[in-house]
Order: structure tokens, then sequence, then C-alpha cells
């Protein structure tokens, strides 16, 4: 006869062969369950269109338009676009609700901006349809945004066909004084420029001392006659003629001071912009004007170093904006954009 022991023991088996047959049938139910389902969901009956941005050499700027995925997918499953679609194609039997869960925009890797709208409606044929018409309602939107910011892009590139035209004319023009006076002087290597840039560093840094001298000069007799007239007004009245004297001198210091800190906000020297008629600088020091005018010395040397280059670079902007302004004119004439459709490809 079994001890308590033994007994005990017996039943605590059977109580874990019990969980673990419970645990066993409820993942074969669960398993079963997953089995099902995937053999239950809806079978890929989709159709499919490829929209494809291509680069037709603009800009992408803040007027020209970006295609992206869910740009096109707010379209599409807008309600007022994707229920007349699908009803015309004869998907008639489902909510709106029920065709959005069935639209997918996919966006594809490629050299190209592609996305692909994929509709899956249960049947092959439907599905193509649909997503085909949705496709071309997109593009047709997308033609109408993107005709009216590319006009804006058209007055820009006359403007810039303008202004660089403009400063072809006076660079050749600056040329030809150069060769008439023989100051004409390509650059021929890399140390020549660097050391032409070194030297007008030094003279900025030369003229900004100066500067700062005579502004600080300015600033400390402007404050001597504001410590002294201070002064006076606890001696004299306000009418006395000593103190009105005074106040006039502090108000013309206080003037100077303005004036030249607007001078050099307007024509400090802009290391960068090479001009043959720089602005003029007067009313200062000669030890002002002396540095101001050695960096434009500096700065023709450069210019007669750079002109060639310049003028090539500025020939190719000119003709980059002239392509694009043709381009983009001959898009619109033909009632064209720089997006297109094709059919499947997913």
């Amino acid at each position: 006869m079994a001890s308590y022991e033994q007994k005990r023991r017996r039943v605590i088996r059977g109580r874990i062969l019990g969980v673990l047959v419970i645990a066993l049938i409820i993942g074969i139910i669960y398993m079963g369950f997953r089995i099902t389902e995937t053999y239950e969901e809806r079978p890929d009956f989709g159709g499919a269109v490829t929209l494809r941005q291509a680069d037709v050499g603009l800009d992408f700027d803040s007027r020209s338009v970006r295609l992206t995925r869910d740009m096109i997918f707010s379209f599409i499953t807008d309600e007022a676009v994707l229920v007349p679609a699908a009803r015309r194609c004869g998907w008639l039997d489902v909510q709106y609700e029920t065709m959005v869960q069935a639209v997918e925009v996919r966006e594809k890797l490629s050299t190209l901006r592609s996305f692909v709208i994929v509709v899956n409606s249960m049947n092959p044929e439907r599905s193509q349809q649909i997503a085909q018409a949705l496709g071309i309602a997109f593009l047709n939107h997308y033609q109408k945004e993107w005709a009216a910011r590319i006009r804006e892009n058209v007055s820009v590139y006359r403007q810039n066909i303008a202004i660089f035209e403009e400063e072809l004319a006076e660079l050749k023009e600056t040329r030809k004084v150069f060769q008439a006076n023989k100051e004409l002087h390509p650059i021929n290597s890399v140390a020549e420029m660097t050391a032409i840039n070194d030297q007008l560093l030094e003279a900025q840094k030369q003229f900004l001392a100066a500067y700062g001298s005579y502004i600080t000069r300015l600033e400390s007799k402007r404050s001597e006659m504001q410590f002294q007239y201070n002064l006076a007004r606890q001696v004299y009245t306000e009418n006395d003629s000593r103190l009105k004297i005074m106040k006039l001198q502090l108000a013309e210091a206080e003037r100077q001071c303005a004036a030249s800190l607007e001078k050099l906000a307007k024509n400090k020297p802009d290391l960068y912009k090479l001009s043959l008629k720089p602005k003029p600088l007067t009313g200062f020091p000669n030890d002002i004007l002396y540095y101001y005018e050695n960096i434009q010395t500096l700065q023709r040397i450069k210019l007669a170093m750079m002109l060639d280059s310049l003028i090539e670079e500025k020939e190719t902007m000119l003709e980059k904006e002239r392509r694009k302004k043709d381009t983009v004119e001959g898009m619109l004439e033909a009632n064209s954009c720089d997006v297109f459709i094709r059919e499947g490809e997913r």
C-alpha cells in the first residue's frame, strides 16, 4: 500500500502533467488560429501605377513642388477623390473606410522620385482601373499646382537673366579697361591667390584697428564733455549761456559718433565683393583713408587675377538660368509637368 508521500508526489506529477497538456492544447489552438487567419487574409488582387518626378534641371526651392508620399496619399484617399473613382470603376459594394484601407502608397528607392499607388479591391482588373484613375486624378491636380508655381519661377528666371547679363557686361567692360591699362594678370598658382588674400585680411585688420582708435577717441571726448556738462548743470541755470554752449558741443560730439558708426556700416570693406568702382570713403583721418584705399588697391589686383574665372562663372550661371527658363516655358506650353505616370512596377 502506497505511503502518504508517494500519493502526494503522484498528485503533484498529475497536476504538472495537466498544466503541460493544457498549455499544449492552448498552443495548438493558437497556431491553428494563426494559420487560419493567414489563409483568410485577402489575396493580392491589387493593381498599381507608378508616379515619378523627373529631374528636368530645376532647383527644388520655395517656388518648386517636391513630390512626397504624404502629398499623394492625402489626395487620393480624400473621400471626394477616392469614392467617385472607385464607383466609376464598378466598386459599389464597400464603404469609404474600407476603400481607404485598400489603398497604399509606397516609395521606391530610385534615382528618380518614384511612388507606387497600390489598390486591392479583390478584383485584379478593377483594382488596376482604380489605381490608374487615382493616379490620373493626382497627376491632374499636381499639374495645376506645379504650373501655378512654375509661372512664378519664369519671372524669377527672367529677372536673374537680366541681372546676370548686366553683371557679365560690367565684367567684360572691366576686362577691356584692364587690358588697355595692361593690368590683366590671370592667376598662375594657388599660392599667388593665397598671398593676395592674406594681404587683404591684413589690410582690413589695419583699417579696423585705425577706425577703432578713432571711434574710441571720439567716444572718450564725448564722455568727457558729458561729465563736464553734468557738473556745470549743478552750478549754472538752464538759461546760462555757458551751459547752452556746452549742450550744443555735446550734441555735436554725439552726432559725430553716430555719423562715424553709420559710415562704417555702409562702407565697411567687403573682401569678397570685387568691383572696379568701389564705394568712396570721406570725412575720416588720413590713416583710416589710407588703409581703406589700400584695401581697394588690393581688391583691384585680385579682380585682375580672377577676372577671367569670374566671367566664365557668370556665363555658366547665365546659361543655366536660360536653360531653366526655356525648359519650364516649353513644359507650360505643352501643358506638361515634371511628374509622369506608368502602370504597374510594384
